[in-house]
């Protein structure tokens, strides 16, 4: 019988678990555009450089959030 009780809550916890792992990325602040950048709080990641700068300074935080990362592509330059 305990084992039996043991089991459900291990499978409780596991459940629980699994539906963090989905649910709490969904929870993001959405995108914040802030200066020159388009920035994802909730992952810390530069998504979009809206400036036309050749030189451009990445700042340390955003809206109050520390910069972790500049997504891909994010400041590819392309010919019109």
């Amino acid at each position: 019988m305990e084992n039996s009780i043991e089991k459900k809550h291990l499978m409780f916890l596991i459940s629980f678990f699994v539906a963090c792992l989905f649910l709490l990325p969904m929870q993001g602040y959405g995108l914040v555009v802030e200066g020159d950048f388009e920035f994802d709080p909730s992952t810390g990641a530069i998504t979009k450089y809206l400036g036309s700068d050749e030189n451009v300074v990445v700042p340390e935080t955003i809206s109050g959030v520390m910069v972790k990362s500049i997504d891909d592509y994010t400041l590819l330059v392309t010919e019109a």
